[in-house]
């Protein structure tokens, strides 16, 4: 079929690439040239392939990922301080009271967001904080990727194996890190923004209480995809 076939050039952008070389030289290419081009188009995979495998080496140090989470809870608690600064603007709609329904929505997120967590870890998938899991990535190291036709024999079901072992857990522990913080950003979110809309509309303090607690279990439509754009973006 069709994928198969772009998978003997090295997947869909090294195919499309191949196809502008050979537009660009139009009449002007003979068969030795053209061979020439198919090949090296062909080893793409194999490139592909290592520099995966070489990118997801590097995350195997326990140290990075520690690194990338404090990095991400920083990132956090920043945001929140900024908005409790924003609080004391003259014309800003941040209040004092959001700022601090921000920082308690980051506590009360760390229940879901360990669960996110490890769930991430387990399946490699991010997107579990918003129910909205992202499309899984196909391994440039796999085997029916880089050695369809089976021609590479023992190395390239090694290759399949390592990849494999290397996407489960370095690609899962930055998945699981990932989701993690995005989770705490975006239940931090929500309650902020529920509560700034709670105090726009002259809720009283049973009225907030309510008001935040409902968008949390069932966010409307505005406030969900703000929230979500915070999480993923900061």
């Amino acid at each position: 079929n069709l994928d198969q076939v772009l998978n003997e050039f090295g997947g869909e952008g090294a195919s499309k690439e191949l196809a502008k070389r050979i537009a660009a030289r139009g009449n002007n290419l003979n068969t030795s040239q053209l061979n020439e081009m198919t090949t090296k188009a062909a080893s793409a995979r194999t490139v592909e392939a290592m520099s995966e495998a070489w990118t997801l080496g590097l995350l195997t140090n326990p140290t990075t990922h520690i690194v990338n989470l404090t990095s991400n809870v920083m990132t956090g608690l920043t945001l929140g301080f900024e908005r409790m600064g924003m609080a004391f603007s003259k014309d800003s709609p941040v209040t004092l009271r959001e700022g601090v329904a921000y920082f308690q929505g980051m506590i009360g997120a760390q229940r879901d967001a360990m669960k996110n967590m490890a769930e991430a870890f387990r399946t490699g998938q991010t997107g579990i904080f918003v129910g909205k899991l992202d499309l899984p990535r196909t391994r440039a190291t796999a085997r029916d990727v880089l050695d369809p036709d089976g021609r590479a024999g023992v190395l390239s079901m090694a290759m399949d194996w390592y990849g494999a072992q290397l996407s489960k857990y370095a690609g899962g522990a930055l998945a699981a890190g990932d989701e993690y913080s995005k989770t705490v950003l975006y239940q931090a979110q929500i309650r902020a923004l529920a509560m700034r809309e709670g105090i726009a509309q002259g809720m009283d303090a049973d009225a907030l209480k309510l008001h935040v607690a409902d968008a949390l279990a069932n966010p409307p439509s505005n406030i969900q995809a703000a929230a979500s754009d915070f999480a993923n973006y900061g």
